[in-house]
């Protein structure tokens, strides 16, 4: 169920996105988004479900819904879309991977190399892999052309955190190199399953990572900063601290056509958005509060918009796109 935003959403800064769509999608908080260039959102929350919407005229209808056993909470779920269709991934509280393929309700595949949690996955469509992180303390690399089939595949354990792995990327321009943050306050870069660097400097549980170069990365993480990287120097270059002065929990990237815009959510429900340089330094931007209590995740849709996970799933657009 879709509505148009009408919820009391207030905002500070120069910013120019205003909220558009408010999704009815769960009967529990929304713990993690995905998306696709067609448009597509992936929601999962700890209802147990996940779902899946489909766009239209600004109007989002729901076109897929599947239930988890005894309605496990689904905190991770990750979106990998082909010329041959689409393939969801969906992270349970046991520490499985189901797989469903596009327009199935049942999974193709369960993965079970994880025996916790599983509390982020990261598709890099590129290099067709998934990376899953738990609170295990393992990441696994899965290959995505192979979970399809009935023959058998070698993941790659990532081992070395000794806390919950809570953030997971890759290096797209660097094959085979991954990146990996924790409750145990590091972040390690990794060559195939080889600790190459642990990186040191927050002083609360990592997040979120996204690479933005084959020799920069963002951090994100509960003591409220984002923390600009360089995997060469292995230096912390720059660091961006939240107006919000809340746990961060989750950034995504616009697209690079839309000016470089980088948005973060977290508790108390805010949202913040940030003009990012070429280099990946910030500049902040906008900071909106919305009805929420805790903002779990949040999407940057192909069309511009933004989206964050919540109560509801709450959708953002540009002002002026609102009036066209």
């Amino acid at each position: 169920m879709a509505s148009s935003g009408e919820m009391e959403v207030s905002g500070e800064g120069g910013g120019s996105f205003m909220l558009s769509c408010v999704i009815a999608a769960h009967g529990g908080d929304v713990k993690s988004l995905a998306g696709s260039s067609s448009e597509f959102i992936v929601s999962g929350s700890r209802d147990g479900s996940a779902k899946v919407f489909s766009q239209r005229l600004g109007r989002y209808s729901e076109v897929l819904s599947v239930m988890k056993p005894s309605k496990m909470a689904v905190n991770a779920v990750a979106l990998y879309q082909s010329s041959d269709g689409w393939l969801i991934f969906v992270g349970r509280k046991d520490g499985a991977i189901a797989v469903f393929a596009s327009d199935q309700s049942d999974p193709i595949r369960l993965l079970h190399q994880h025996n916790s949690n599983v509390s982020a996955l990261h598709v890099d469509s590129v290099n067709k892999v998934i990376i899953s992180g738990s609170w295990d303390c393992k990441a696994i690399v899965w290959p995505i052309g192979d979970l399809s089939t009935k023959e058998g595949f070698n993941a790659l354990g990532l081992m070395g955190h000794t806390m919950s792995v809570w953030a997971v990327s890759s290096v797209v321009e660097m094959p085979g190199y991954y990146l990996t943050g924790s409750a145990d306050l590091t972040i390690k870069f990794w060559k195939n399953d080889i600790e190459m660097h642990s990186f040191t400097g927050h002083n609360d549980v990592v997040r979120n990572i996204i690479s933005i170069s084959a020799r920069r990365f963002l951090s994100a993480a509960n003591d409220s900063t984002i923390r600009l990287w360089d995997l060469i120097d292995k230096t912390c270059l720059e660091v961006f601290s939240s107006s919000s002065s809340e746990y961060i929990y989750s950034m995504a990237l616009l697209p690079t056509e839309l000016g470089g815009v980088l948005a973060c959510c977290g508790e108390s429900g805010f949202l913040e958005l940030w003009n990012m340089k070429k280099g990946g330094e910030l500049q902040h931007e906008q900071i909106l509060a919305t009805p929420a209590q805790s903002t779990w995740c949040v999407l940057a849709l192909a069309n511009g918009d933004i989206a964050t996970g919540a109560e509801y799933v709450f959708v953002f657009a540009l002002i002026f796109q609102l009036f066209l």
